[in-house]
């Protein structure tokens, strides 16, 4: 059982500071999502707990082992790390079985490792076939019996289901999580797919130019963003101008507030907590655009005072382009000061 706890860690590309006085602790036999955009050093971050690439300052350790700090490095073939990268990077002139074997010593106990591999993650049939002969979803599956045949203490992913259609990821992100939960490995899984990094992780660390900004459980991170820019990291968010009171009452263009010098902050809303209702009388907004997904829809709102917001509502729609409906906000209160 292996956690892993990263301090202070800087890492320097040429002249670029990519990771920055970062520090996460993932906790032993949990699958952590670290969520961002692209070029905030989610795989620098990966690379350089692989060991492939040498911090500037900061530690990294398993468990209590001191893996990296300054000068002095653990080779990558000494961290017991699984490391799937983004293509796979299967040898092309290895079949399936030599390339799930090819970390391990040749004896009965290899072949017999391989052959359990190729039992769990349901590839036995194409044993022997080369990677090019295999689909996307095929080759990822080799590439992950491959990274786990060492029985590592540490299993890392990086973006591994990008090039996966959308109904195979789903598949593969399920059979994937059971077997890590099974297998009892620690995982730290990149990604830039907020959806992804929900369904799969125990924790997700939202990560924004090199630092992380914020780590919790997915309801967690999704319900109580620390930070306006990290409510988008996780799902669709309106940011609507609010007023908050010297008693702390907070109101908002919901509230029938329209001077907009008395908003000193800002609220996040969800698209699924602003309902909506059939109101001639007391409409304050209308419907301008549905875009219907089958289990849900979203309607796309004018309000009364020109602003445009979206409420996510369960299929049936009853609702039409053109209906006025009263808008109201539901669910809890998230309140940004302006500065912040």
């Amino acid at each position: 059982m292996t956690d892993i706890k990263i301090e202070n860690l800087v890492v320097d590309l040429g002249q670029n500071k990519v990771l920055r006085e970062l520090s996460l602790l993932i906790p032993s036999q949990k699958l952590v999502s670290v969520l961002g955009p692209s070029g905030c050093g989610k795989s620098t971050l990966l690379r350089t707990i692989a060991g492939f690439i040498a911090p500037k300052s900061g530690t990294i350790r398993f468990g209590s082992t001191l893996m990296s700090v300054s000068s002095v490095q653990m080779p990558p073939e000494r961290r017991n790390v699984g490391y799937v990268p983004q293509e796979g990077s299967l040898f092309p002139h290895l079949s399936v079985k030599k390339n799930i074997g090819f970390g391990l010593t040749k004896s009965k106990s290899s072949n017999k490792r391989v052959h359990e591999l190729l039992e769990l993650m349901d590839i036995g049939e194409f044993a022997d076939r080369l990677p090019h002969q295999l689909s996307g979803g095929q080759q990822f599956k080799v590439a992950i019996a491959r990274a786990l045949a060492p029985a590592p203490n540490v299993m890392l992913l990086d973006e591994p289901f990008s090039s996966l259609d959308a109904q195979f990821r789903e598949e593969l992100r399920h059979e994937v999580k059971n077997l890590l939960t099974e297998t009892k490995t620690t995982t730290i899984l990149v990604t830039h797919d907020r959806e992804e990094a929900l369904v799969m992780a125990d924790l997700v660390a939202i990560m924004r130019d090199g630092k992380i900004a914020q780590i919790g459980s997915p309801q967690e991170v999704y319900q109580s963003p620390t930070r306006l820019e990290t409510a988008f990291s996780t799902g669709d968010a309106l940011i609507i101008p609010a007023q908050k009171s010297a008693n702390g009452e907070i109101k908002s263009i919901f509230s029938e507030i329209n001077d907009s010098s008395k908003f000193n902050g800002n609220i996040v809303v969800r698209p699924e907590e602003i309902e909506i209702q059939y109101s001639e009388n007391t409409a304050n907004a209308q419907i301008s655009d549905i875009e219907f997904f089958g289990h849900d829809a979203l309607i796309h709102l004018e309000l009364n005072n020109k602003m445009k917001v979206s409420s996510r509502i369960a299929a049936p729609v009853k609702f039409k382009v053109g209906d006025k409906v009263l808008a109201k906000q539901k669910g809890p209160i998230r309140f940004f000061e302006k500065n912040d």
